[in-house]
């Protein structure tokens, strides 16, 4: 899917300077998203992400994926092999490869293991002491399970002969430029309670162990940059675990992704949290587009903003009135009144105004155009009826003032890059 660089500008425009006053206002501190089409970025940026590494929490689960894919193209594994082949200690019949990935196992989804309460991940060794009930399948149907991706990676080591993280970088990720880690030093120093809940000051601090590769990669941004040019790039994923494995990776089975609702486009990924962190991303396999976010903030805001972001992305490479060099350029900038701030940009055909601390732009936005007498009119509605309100811009004391209804905005600060 080509897209206009004009559209890619504009969406970077929305999207930066939306999240950039959204952060100074907002209850979230560092975050860092970035987007790709056929292996080129397109979209990076977000807030106090310089020389930080963000944890991907269920993410993480994506490299595993990627390694079971490679391993069977190379003909060192079969996704139908079973379990105990790999990892004697299981002694389940019919339990396969592909039943632990497509989270169709039915085992438990942390085992016995209490981690979310004392952030004390097992070992190896405590994993292969469990009781045989831990794999017991306690459903025939789709079971979420941390402790079967813990599962798969022990049995990618028992392939390789080496530490999952080693191999990772080293086979997969070193020649993509790309270097991750698990940081842990096994220590839950900084664990605390607060309203009832295990939060972290330092979560690098907690070692995954078992479970690093379900959910406890650690990628800087650069990194995560690189990846989504690597999942987008469909010739480079190809190269690296075929054909087969490409079908399968974008099979929504896989990992049992979820779909994006607010779309009838077929988009779809995995999030998560851990412990005060959270990441997502997200799949357009169709079009060639990937991305995604990460931050230290709670799934539920980072999901409002993955949601703000692919909203506001998809609504300008859809809608050929909004890109373009726009006639408007003179009113843009942050504007602010006594109660009130607004992020006005230019589009082709009008601007469009939104409050920073808004969900997404264009969703809970509002978009002003010029009618048959050249006046710039906002259209909106409410509750009980269609509302039109002129938008005047003046200027006063060298200031450059929006009369909107009985409000007053005041140009406060341009726009940035």
């Amino acid at each position: 899917m080509a897209i206009k660089s004009e559209k890619i500008i504009l969406a970077k425009k929305i999207i930066n300077n939306w999240l950039s006053e959204k952060a100074k206002t907002g209850s979230f501190g560092s975050f860092y998203f970035s987007a790709a089409i056929n292996g080129k970025s397109i979209l990076t940026g977000g807030h106090d992400y310089l020389n930080n590494s963000f944890r991907l929490a269920s993410v993480s689960k994506i490299f595993t994926i990627i390694l079971l894919l490679k391993l069977e193209k190379e003909k060192n594994i079969s996704l139908g092999d079973e379990v105990s082949k790999y990892l004697p200690f299981i002694k389940r019949k019919n339990l396969t490869l592909r039943d632990l990935m497509n989270h169709d196992s039915g085992i438990a989804r942390d085992g016995q293991f209490a981690f979310w309460d004392d952030g004390i991940f097992p070992t190896k060794e405590d994993i292969g002491n469990l009781d045989k009930s831990a794999f017991k399948k306690l459903t025939s149907k789709f079971k979420y399970s941390n402790l079967g991706y813990a599962l798969l990676g022990m049995a990618i080591e028992d392939v390789w002969k080496k530490p999952y993280l080693d191999g990772l970088n080293s086979e997969v990720l070193s020649p993509l430029g790309i270097k991750v880690s698990a940081n842990g030093k096994g220590s839950v120093k900084g664990l605390f309670k607060k309203d009832g809940v295990i939060m972290a000051d330092d979560n690098f601090n907690v070692d995954t162990n078992a479970f690093l590769p379900s959910l406890g990669i650690i990628i800087s941004p650069e990194g995560l940059a690189r990846l989504i040019e690597f999942i987008s790039n469909s010739a480079k994923l190809k190269k690296f675990i075929g054909d087969r494995g490409v079908k399968e990776f974008f099979n929504k089975e896989t990992n049992k992704f979820e779909t994006w609702k607010n779309s009838k486009r077929n988009i779809f990924g995995r999030g998560g949290d851990f412990f005060g962190s959270s990441a997502d991303i997200f799949f357009d396999p169709k079009n060639g587009i990937s991305g995604a976010l990460v931050s230290n903030v709670r799934r539920a805001e980072l999901s409002a903003i993955s949601d703000g972001i692919l909203r506001t992305f998809y609504a300008i490479i859809d809608d050929r009135t909004f890109s373009g060099k726009t006639p408007f350029g003179n009113y843009e900038g942050i504007y602010r009144s006594g109660s009130f701030d607004l992020i006005i940009i230019g589009l082709k055909k009008g601007l469009l105004l939104f409050d920073p601390q808004a969900n997404s732009p264009f969703r809970d936005g509002m978009i002003g155009e010029k009618n048959d007498k050249g006046e710039l009119i906002l259209q909106f509605s409410s509750s009980s009826a269609e509302m039109k309100e002129p938008l005047f811009f003046v200027k006063e004391n060298d200031k450059t003032v929006l009369k909107l209804g009985s409000m007053r905005y005041i140009r406060v600060a341009k726009l940035i890059d």
